[in-house]
């Protein structure tokens, strides 16, 4: 599937898998240039980043763990001083939702996508230097 692009999640449970793949890529064995990895150390636990993996040469990256509004910037900087970039792909989801209170049905609560936080951070991105037409915002 040559037109999708695939994110492997690299942590401590899958790291042999992906570390396989990217061997494989490296000895030319795979061909395939479709895919990028997600450093997440926490797993999809929303554990803050502690130490910083270093990306893979010529294969796209992100980071992932723990990203929000409160701590965007200086993960960013900690992520930037492993990457040498201050441009880099994040994945952030639980800190970019709220809480919101449906009065009209007996007050329930709903979990929801929080646009004020995505440009939350979205502003930190700008005071970075980066240009608003690189933010893209990908909900599933």
């Amino acid at each position: 599937m040559p037109t999708l692009e695939w994110i492997l999640q690299y942590n401590s449970e899958t790291r042999h898998i992906v570390d396989l793949v990217l061997k494989a890529q490296k000895e030319g064995t795979l061909t395939a240039t479709n895919f990028s990895v997600l450093h997440d150390a926490s797993m999809g636990t929303g554990v803050a980043i502690g130490a910083v993996d270093a990306p893979t040469p010529g294969v796209k990256c992100g980071y992932a763990g723990g990203l929000g509004p409160s701590n965007i910037e200086a993960q960013l900087l900690k992520i930037a001083a492993v990457t040498g970039e201050t441009a880099v792909w994040v994945d952030m989801e639980s800190s970019l939702r709220t809480v919101v209170v449906d009065k009209k049905a007996n007050n329930a609560e709903h979990d929801t996508f929080s646009v004020e936080k995505c440009f939350q951070c979205i502003l930190v991105g700008v005071k970075f230097g980066l240009p608003v037409s690189r933010f893209t915002l990908l909900t599933i």
